[in-house]
């Protein structure tokens, strides 16, 4: 098995060459000035560079009289330390005498040669500065040229190439003294092909024949024309076209062109009366190979293409081949005219890429990804969607939770710029056709601080637009795209197009609100990772903005800011929020627990007060002390941020220490232990009224999971656990604080209807929002997945709900677009236009409530909330700005999603447990993910040694990608697997091959991690349920009447699984990254005919496989280095494999599939 074989070129072989031609090969003279073999004859290494002429392009040479095959033969790359790229190769192709043959590489848009002879846009990816390519029989060297710092070359390298990039090393009259740098010189580019033949010499004529005239050459007939087929045909009556992958031509009027910003292409649709049950219009997409030369396209015109009929991310499209505009006058489209788009995929797949008009009303819905993606996810109406379990609870009445999502599913769509980069990727060079340039500098489209797309806010769309629907992210899938691109680097601020395109309704900003009764006012605040001590050293990595300004800290224990300005800019807009919202007492969720920093615990709160009370210019504020040591958890017990009261001393005194609910299970170790304290009313400057109690909680995020069965649909991860937290602090607080008037406030992580909060209604607690929050003043707290509902809330015992007098939720925060946060500052060149240090809008992502009550017996009046309208004036300040920082900074949200478990039964006889959906949960982190690279999936095999225990590495999450050429379902098979969703074709795909049949319910259960039982079904299935002997049991913990005894005992029997030294397979344990790896090594290594044949483990050369940073002393390096080498992992952007995360259901699909299908193939 030559799993690790590396090849080193020596000066012997360098300076070897063979011939090769359609008969003997004679043997080359090194010292020959006219070679009688291939030469490599001119090489361009520019390619993916800003401004580059060509593509990365190796030009042949037969120099000879006669015809050479490449039969057999490879052209191979090599970066600037000798590493090589896999091999080019070539069949039966000739190379005629005196002709050129011309290899295509990696090329930025517009620069491909439609002559190119080979095109491999992957592995002939060359370096500007150093590199080599060599052309091989085999393993022997026909000719080689290297430059700059190369290790490879012959004689001397060629000097490393000038920034020019019209130029090219070319040889000299095909002379070949096996010295690159005699031989070559760096000159004007003149790429040929087998088309550009050279003359060959002259030729003495025959005796006889010199006044012979040749015969004219014979009339070519013109080609017939060619069948042109219906783009309603094309695209069909169903969810995918029925020609996929036929070359057809059609003919159509362009109502679409987007030149630049990832779309690359244009549509066109039939002039004339509609089709009824097919869309007339059609997406055509200009690729690498086969390029459009859109000055010849405008919007209006009416062409004829030819292209190959496509699906791509659930969009039914050509790929360009050809097109030509005809003359032929036609009627103009007509839009298709609606008040709102029609309900559901099959409604919608009849107007899919044709023109329409939308007159209705809409309302923002979700403006979490617009500064990465220029999208806004909109509802029909007058309200946002709202998440299905806060209006109704899912465990009464889940019929009606689940027709809620069911109708959101159907209606929800986005409006989109025209654009897929992401504008965020400032460090990615993104091509237009005439020019190169950053996506920093280019405007992102709807954001305006001072005229903010808020969620909530209405807008009518002023123009007609194309619906095209496209996966991105976790965002809406049908789309609005404007006509053309919406972002230029040229636009200057006020005056872009995107401000044409739609219509905003009034801003929906509002002051905080204000009571004109009651005499105490009690709010809880989420200060977004307020930490004092700087994300800096100490292994911290960091997110920075354009300029290299430190954010925040990612993979930090301190959660907040990364560098001072960073920290000044939150503070700022913390304190003029907190000031503004003016309650009385506020308890503070996310606040740096100083004490884990080897401080007074208190010290970073302090801090916050000293910056709110230089902003009010008093003595405003006062911070209530921690309890004494012996009343905190242990110091090892504590998380590293906190929950804290702050007050204002004029108006409120505490009465007795706080206290913490400490040593509970529920809590230690999952979330922060809920904080009490008792108050009483200042009049006068002497304590009076009714003493209260205020108790503060941090409840266990929907992000990241605890137990991998406490997961649901509707309630997201970890709902059981906030239950028995519910339950123990409900308990706790009727227990300490008995007869005193108590509100239970703060981030409970649970919308309006969950269990959780059903759980505290059942103690007692009322929940103030249902009575003070409601009808046109209803409000919610947060907004995630294109939804927004209430995680923060107040709630009283029955003491406590007599002195209220008004409530309202001040939406300071959750509504904003996440680009006017200080973490994402200068992520875009307009961001002095989306930051404002003074103004209070996205100090956080959680919306405050504000609670009016009464604890004086003859001095409180009737409350009336104040009207909430936007003040007249919208605060005017800068800096504005935009990050976007990747992955997810650890802002005001747990580390998001440990790793899932599934139950330990799966395929064939799936188990009826109600497997785990997607949660909805609410990480208020921004996963980040990278278009171009492919998830990898989780799996964690195990090894012939098993480790006596599983790495307990805490994963982060990992976004998964949909790979371009992944397969794409006709029809989801599952129905928590939406033909939207990542690995939605691959699921499909396990499916149709019955490898995965689901559970009974219908669902597969995507987040579930995959077991071992479940992993030897899988595997097995995929091998064709060979025979087995299962007269034995092989281990121990496997007895006959096991789901999955049978799987199991092949595992054993094909020698995948050995299992651990004690006898036992362990079947109910996750897979592990790193398992898995050696799983599918074993698998393809033992049964290959199973595995596509390219990545066979005895034959893959894994010498330029992708090594990862933290794998190193892995038993299991060898199979992730064999994993990396075919594609069918691709790890994490950081460079980490994490070997000991568990992997998914949905992301073994996706491992399975690219094992099987030859994921070494190019990507789209």
């Amino acid at each position: 098995m030559n799993l690790f074989r590396s090849y080193k070129l020596t000066a012997l072989t360098m300076l070897s060459v063979a011939a090769v031609s359609l008969t003997a090969l004679p043997a080359a003279s090194a010292s020959a000035q006219t070679p009688d073999h291939l030469v490599i004859n001119e090489v361009y290494v520019f390619g993916s560079s800003k401004g580059a002429t060509h593509c990365d392009f190796v030009e042949l040479y037969n120099p000879t009289s006669g015809d050479i095959s490449l039969a057999g033969m490879s052209l191979v790359a090599s970066n600037s330390k000798g590493a090589d790229r896999n091999p080019i190769t070539f069949t039966n192709e000739v190379v005629k005498a005196n002709g050129h043959f011309f290899v295509e590489g990696a090329c930025s848009p517009g620069t491909a040669n439609a002559n190119a002879d080979k095109v491999d846009r992957t592995d002939l990816n060359l370096a500007q500065s150093a590199g080599a390519v060599a052309l091989k029989r085999g393993t022997e060297v026909v000719d080689l040229f290297g430059w700059g710092s190369s290790p490879k070359f012959e004689g001397a390298a060629a000097v490393k190439p000038a920034s020019v990039k019209e130029n090219s090393f070319q040889r000299m009259n095909a002379a070949d003294t096996d010295n690159n740098s005699a031989d070559f010189v760096f000159a004007a580019a003149t790429p040929k092909t087998s088309k550009d033949m050279t003359d060959p010499a002259p030729v003495d004529p025959t005796p006889g024949d010199a006044n012979t005239t040749p015969d004219a050459p014979a009339e070519t007939p013109d080609a017939p024309a060619a069948t042109v087929t219906p783009i309603a045909q094309i695209q069909g009556t169903g969810a995918a076209t029925s020609l996929a992958d036929q070359e057809v031509t059609t003919r159509g009027v362009v109502t679409a062109v987007y030149p630049y910003g990832g779309y690359y292409g244009f549509y066109i649709q039939t002039p004339g009366a509609r089709t009824a049950d097919a869309s007339d219009g059609i997406f055509v997409h200009s690729t690498y190979d086969h390029q459009v030369d859109f000055k010849t396209v405008t919007i209006g015109s009416y062409v004829e293409v030819t292209g190959v009929a496509q699906e791509y991310k659930d969009l039914t499209q050509l790929d360009y081949r050809s097109h030509k505009v005809l003359t032929e006058q036609v009627d103009p489209i007509v839009p298709v005219e609606m008040e709102y788009l029609p309900e559901g995929d099959q409604a919608r797949e009849k107007l899919e890429g044709m023109l329409v008009k939308v007159t209705g009303q809409h309302t923002i819905s979700s403006n979490y990804f617009t500064n990465r993606t220029g999208r806004m996810d909109l509802a029909p109406g007058d309200k946002p969607y709202l998440q299905p379990s806060d209006v109704v609870s899912p465990s009464a009445d889940r019929a009606k939770a689940q027709e809620l999502a069911d109708k959101i599913e159907a209606q929800r769509f986005a409006i989109d710029d025209g654009w897929s980069w992401d504008y965020t990727k400032f460090d990615k060079k993104k091509m237009n056709i005439n020019n190169g340039w950053l996506n920093y500098l280019n405007s992102v489209p709807w954001l305006d601080y001072n005229d903010s797309p808020r969620v909530g806010r209405h807008l009518n769309l002023t123009k007609p637009m194309i619906l095209d629907q496209r996966t991105e992210n976790r965002e809406a899938r049908w789309t609005l795209q404007p006509t053309e691109p919406l972002s230029n680097r040229d636009e200057t601020w006020g005056a872009e197009k995107w401000r044409s395109w739609v219509q905003f309704g009034p801003s929906t900003r509002t002051a905080a609100p204000t009571f004109t009764e009651g005499n105490i006012t009690i709010s809880s605040f989420n200060v977004l990772n307020y930490f004092t001590k700087l994300a800096e050293g100490d292994g911290c990595q960091q997110y920075t903005a354009y300029d290299g300004t430190a954010l925040t800290g990612k993979r930090c224990k301190p959660r907040g800011a990364a560098s001072d300005q960073a920290f000044q800019m939150q503070q700022a807009k913390i304190v003029k929020a907190i000031n503004e919202l003016d309650s009385t007492v506020v308890g503070l969720e996310e606040i740096e627990n100083s004490i884990k920093f080897g401080k007074d615990r208190d010290e970073t709160l302090n801090n916050l007060v000293a910056a709110l009370n230089a902003d009010a210019g008093s003595t405003k504020w006062a911070a209530v002390a921690s309890p004494a040591a012996e009343a905190l958890p242990s110091v090892s017990d504590q998380d590293y941020i906190r929950l804290a009261f702050i007050y204002q001393p004029e108006k409120v005194q505490p009465v007795d220490a706080s206290k913490v609910m400490k040593d509970n299970d529920h809590f230690t170790g999952a979330a922060r232990e809920p904080l009490g304290q008792k108050f009483q009313a200042v009049k006068d400057g002497a304590a009076a009224g009714k003493v209260f109690a205020v108790v503060v909680n941090h409840f266990k995020s929907k992000g990241s999971l605890k137990d991998p069965s406490d997961t649901d649909e509707f309630q997201g991860n970890n709902f059981q656990l906030r239950v028995r937290q519910a339950e123990e602090m409900g308990n706790w607080v009727n227990n300490e604080f008995s007869g005193v008037p108590t509100f239970v406030i703060g981030d409970l992580n649970s919308y309006s209807k969950e269990d959780s909060i059903l759980k505290l209604e059942e103690l007692g607690f009322v929940n103030v929002a249902d009575t003070y929050i409601t009808g046109d003043n209803k409000k919610e707290s947060y907004q995630f997945g294109g939804m927004v509902g209430s995680l923060d809330h107040a709630l009283g015992n029955a003491d406590a709900m007599s002195m209220v007098k008004g409530a309202d939720i001040w939406n300071v925060n959750a509504m904003e677009p996440l680009a006017f946060e200080y973490s994402r500052w200068n992520y875009n060149h307009n961001y002095e236009h989306f930051f404002d240090a003074t103004s209070p809008y996205r100090s956080s992502d959680h919306d405050p409530i504000k609670v009016a009550i009464c604890t004086l017996d003859n001095d409180c009046v009737e409350a009336t909330p104040e009207p909430t309208v936007e003040p007249t004036v919208e605060p005017t300040v800068e800096p504005t700005v935009e990050p976007t920082v990747e992955p997810t900074p650890e802002v005001t949200v747990e580390p998001t999603a440990e790793p899932t478990t599934e139950p330990t039964v799966e395929p064939t006889a799936e188990p009826t447990v109600e497997p785990t959906v997607e949660p909805t949960a609410e990480p208020t982190v921004e996963l980040t993910v990278e278009p171009t690279v492919e998830p990898t999936p989780e799996v964690t095999v195990e090894p012939t040694a098993e480790p006596t225990t599983e790495p307990t590495v805490e994963p982060t999450v990992e976004m998964v990608l949909h790979r371009a050429d992944a397969p794409a379902p006709v029809k989801a098979p599952f129905r928590d697997m939406p033909v939207s969703r990542a690995f939605a074709g691959e699921v499909a795909w396990m499916a149709t091959n019955q490898y995965s049949t689901g559970y009974p319910n219908g669902t597969y259960g995507p987040l579930k991690s995959v077991n071992r039982d479940a992993m030897a079904a899988f595997l097995y299935r995929v091998a064709g349920s060979p025979a087995v002997d299962t007269s034995k049991p092989a281990f121990k913990d496997v007895p006959k009447n096991n789901l999955f005894y049978k799987e199991i005992q092949w595992m054993h029997a094909s020698g995948i699984s050995t299992g651990w030294n004690d006898g036992t397979y362990r079947p109910g344990q996750p897979v592990s990254r790193e398992a898995m790896a050696a799983f599918l090594f074993r698998f393809c290594d033992q049964m290959p005919d199973q595995c596509a044949s390219a990545i066979n483990p005895d034959t893959l050369d894994v010498s330029n496989a992708k090594m990862f940073t933290d794998v190193a002393g892995s038993q299991f390096g060898r199979e992730i280095t064999w994993l990396a080498a075919a594609k069918v992992s691709t790890g994490w952007d950081d460079g980490r494999f994490r070997p000991g995360e568990p992997i998914h259901r949905d992301a073994i699909a996706a491992f399975l599939y690219r094992m099987k299908n030859n994921y070494l193939a190019p990507v789209k």
